[in-house]
């Protein structure tokens, strides 16, 4: 899906809250409400959008048991043990990565639900050859926000020529609005045109 600065501000302004209004993001992004909400189905459609959840501040949670485990699996193997890892409702996140291993992200309510998960969900899996267990004692940093403004992530196409944008795009941001540019000669040509309209809405 190529998205443009329309799509790019909605998941910015999503990212930043997930409570706000359509109609908020509306006035921000200075389009119509309608534009929104077929933006945001497109998007959901698509899979862009997966869900809007809201975010537990985990330190609220004194008791919750955070642990990040590192498995090694027979390469044969890997594809049965993520399937069955999904279905485990204390596995949160899983991440397959080189060596025939699976780093994952484990969550319970406490030390006593994470000691019987490793007893009677990851101690069953035979084809595991190694765990190892880190328990996290505080979390630093936690930010699952992702930077949408690097073409690298996602394509975007220049709001002036309509073109790919390929690397770092240009930003032209008025009245608190951004828009993509290729290159800066698109760019000095989009901001004469917004100046132009600009004077004959003020006119």
């Amino acid at each position: 899906m190529e998205l443009d600065e329309v799509d790019i501000g909605i998941l910015e302004s999503l990212q930043e809250d997930s409570r706000i209004s359509f109609n908020e993001i509306a006035n921000k992004l200075g389009v119509s409400l309608p534009t929104i909400r077929s933006r945001v189905d497109k998007m959901l459609e698509l899979g862009v959008i997966s869900s809007f959840t809201a975010k537990i501040d985990r330190s609220s949670l004194p008791e919750l048991t955070i642990a990040f485990l590192l498995l090694t699996v027979k390469p044969a193997d890997i594809n049965n043990i993520i399937k069955q890892l999904k279905d485990i409702k204390e596995v949160k996140k899983i991440f397959q990565i080189v060596n025939n291993q699976l780093l994952i992200e484990v969550v319970a309510a406490d030390i006593s639900q994470f000691k019987t998960f490793m007893s009677q969900n990851i101690g069953q899996l035979k084809e595991i050859e190694k765990i190892d267990a880190f328990l996290v004692s505080d979390i630093a940093k936690e930010d699952l926000k992702i930077d949408l403004k690097y073409p690298s992530l996602i394509s975007l196409r220049c709001v002036y020529c309509k073109n790919p944008i390929k690397g770092e795009p240009f930003i032209f941001e008025v009245e608190n609005k951004k828009y993509y540019l290729c290159c800066p000669v698109c760019k000095q040509k989009f901001k004469e045109k917004i100046s132009k309209l600009l004077k004959k809405s003020k006119a």
